[in-house]
């Protein structure tokens, strides 16, 4: 399930931009400043941060960029910010650039999809190279061969009822 956080300090603005949200398929979650946004950020996870930003909220941009998180910030005209090429957010001037709204948030929830996937290969190829490790130990301190080793951990994994990770973090340990 998607999960937008709007740091948004006017109701009528925030009722304006939860309405031109086009399938939001998820849930937004409201914030008052982007103090409490970050609060919610470092408690929680989100695919997406909106905030209405104005020169107030300057110093919390160094912070919201190490959070990691795909963001839009909707800025009023005049406001000039700088986004590092390689950052995952969005300045729009709004109302004036509004039609680009939804496409930004598109693109930061399409972002965050990617990354949970990514993330997701990570942690099983850190899994599998975990396994790949206890197997080399076994084989250098009992002498099994590969297949004996892979059998021993499932054989373990089984009689104990655990996965074969935990069995391997034991035999690494």
């Amino acid at each position: 399930m998607r999960r937008i956080l709007l740091a948004v300090r006017d109701d009528r603005e925030y009722e304006d931009l939860v309405a031109s949200l086009e399938n939001p398929a998820g849930t937004i979650i409201r914030a008052t400043d982007l103090v409490s946004a970050a609060s919610l950020l470092l408690d929680s996870k989100f695919d997406v941060l909106v905030a209405s930003i104005d020169e107030s909220d300057c110093r919390m941009l160094g912070l919201l960029s190490r959070l990691c998180i795909p963001s839009v910030f909707l800025a009023k005209p005049g406001f000039s910010a700088i986004a590092k090429p390689d950052s995952l957010f969005f300045f729009l001037h709004f109302p004036q650039e509004k039609s680009l709204f939804n496409p930004a948030v598109q693109m930061c929830l399409c972002y965050s999809e990617k990354m949970a996937i990514l993330e997701k290969k990570q942690l099983d190829l850190d899994r599998m190279r975990l396994i790949e490790r206890a197997k080399l130990t076994l084989i250098a301190s009992k002498s099994l061969s590969e297949e004996q080793a892979h059998r021993y951990i499932e054989k373990q994994s089984m009689d104990r009822g655990v996965s074969k990770y935990i069995i391997a973090q034991q035999i690494v340990d």
